[in-house]
């Protein structure tokens, strides 16, 4: 592993450290803590009516030190929330709860807006012990999104008799599933919205539709539910994990706050002339320098590459919605070889907004290279078919170069860019795509600023975050 410093960051002189907005604190739409009431005790009278029975009980999660009640629900027991136009939350919802038990049956929801065929859902996967968030909405964000079940214990045992918190949140283009504390799972999504739905939030059953609720119920205990306007952080999450108040949640830490590409990617893809010529990252290094280039197209600004070949088959690797190659459709290509015998290069400034290890991955077929400041973080020339590689670095925070290959012979094709903070030789929830920094953007001052310093040069960290 290696330590990466920026080539030229230096600021010789002071500079001007312009701050923007921060970013808009996730609202608190409703909160009910079940503390002897089922009224909403964010101060929005979204107030629940409780029919059949839901009860109050003394059984609480340890986390939450001042609770002395949780809401117990058996039968067709279920709490129906007023004013059901606040919870129609388009690109930007987070539903937080403690969840125990949960037996008998499927696809039991905990906390739901319909969910069926418009609106949202946090529930139980099928029979089994995954947690499905459930959105509807046009495209691929119209459908069941589960966590994942791993060893190390992060996935709810519904039928454990143990509190866990769940949280299931989106924003517009990310779906993800917290287990206590923990990202568990992440999904990418086209951008898209939720579709409003008419019907009621309920807890502990669903609406389905009409005025009468299914039977699909929820049998088991809910404590402190809270759903916001805005898709929670981790470190949010995290907070209310631990116990933390829903109503005073620190200012949000988002994990593109620490590593990201200043403004996106520029993405140059070539195809070869030639059948059977790009068998290895010097073939590709060479078509890229015009060596029997039969055609390319370049992209400006791509937020994240996450590319897949419709055509040829293959896989479509670790995240959803995965865009088609920028020469894919390009008619010499298609005329030529077809999607095959193809590279790409993608630059980007690498924007370190806190410093560490990270490790950068990539899920291709078939290899690629990736450079930062110059240096190898992987090098993986090899034909195969969809796998990861990863590679581990040392950045210290600035701004830093990176230069990434990706070349095809033929078949299937994919290639995905990802990265974590820490030390994994594996894919997990952990992994993101590399996107666009929400951190910090590097801009040079106008003339007049460099001139006024004399002979020192001046870069001016301007804050910019995205809800």
């Amino acid at each position: 592993m290696s330590t990466f410093t920026p080539r030229l960051l230096a600021i010789a002189a002071l500079g001007a450290l312009t701050l923007a907005a921060a970013p808009a604190q996730a609202a608190l739409v409703g909160l009910w803590d079940f503390e002897n009431t089922l009224n909403d005790v964010s101060g929005n009278a979204n107030h629940g009516t409780g029919f059949n029975s839901p009860t109050f009980v003394a059984d609480v999660p340890g986390a939450l030190g001042g609770s002395t009640r949780s809401l117990s629900f058996s039968g067709a027991a279920h709490v129906v929330i007023a004013n059901e136009g606040n919870f129609d939350l388009g690109a930007n919802i987070s539903v937080s709860t403690w969840v125990k038990g949960g037996l008998p049956g499927t696809w039991d929801p905990f906390i739901s807006k319909n969910g069926e065929p418009n609106g949202w859902q946090l529930r139980r996967h099928g029979g089994d012990a995954t947690i499905d968030w459930t959105t509807r909405g046009a495209g691929a964000n119209n459908g069941d999104f589960a966590s994942t079940n791993d060893a190390a214990g992060q996935v709810i045992n519904n039928d454990s008799g143990n509190w866990h918190h769940i949280v299931g949140t989106f924003n517009g283009t990310l779906k993800q599933i917290y287990i206590d504390g923990v990202l568990n799972n992440t999904e990418v999504v086209s951008a898209s919205s939720i579709t409003n739905s008419p019907d009621s939030v309920v807890f502990g059953g669903r609406q389905n539709p009409g005025p009468t609720v299914g039977n699909t119920s929820f049998e088991g205990l809910l404590d402190n539910v809270a759903i916001y306007n805005h898709a929670l952080s981790p470190n949010q999450v995290a907070f209310l994990a631990a116990g933390g108040n829903p109503l005073s949640l620190p200012a949000p830490v988002l994990f593109t706050d620490k590593i990201g590409v200043q403004g996106g990617f520029t993405v140059r893809d070539a195809a070869s002339s030639v059948l059977g010529s790009i068998d290895s990252l010097a073939d590709a290094d060479a078509l890229l320098a015009g060596t029997n280039l039969l055609s390319q197209t370049i992209a400006l600004n791509v937020p994240r590459i996450n590319y897949h070949d419709p055509e040829g088959g293959g896989g479509t690797g670790n995240f959803g919605s995965d865009s088609v190659f920028p020469n894919n459709n390009n008619a010499l290509q298609e005329a030529g070889q077809g999607d095959q015998d193809f590279a790409i290069r993608a630059t980007a400034n690498l924007v370190v907004g806190t410093a560490g290890v990270y490790t950068f991955g990539h899920n291709t077929d078939d290899g690629g290279r990736l450079l930062i400041d110059g240096n190898p973080v992987f090098i993986n020339d090899v034909l195969a078919g969809p796998h990861d590689f990863f590679g581990t670095v040392n950045l210290t925070a600035g701004i830093h170069t990176l230069d990434y290959i990706f070349f095809e012979r033929g078949g299937g094709a994919e290639a995905e860019l990802f990265v974590a903070e820490g030390t994994h030789t594996s894919f997990g929830p952990q992994f993101s795509l590399l996107t666009v920094s929400t951190f910090v953007n590097v801009i040079p001052e106008p003339a007049s600023a460099l001139l006024a310093l004399g002979s020192f040069g001046l870069l001016a960290l301007r804050r910019r975050r995205v809800a």
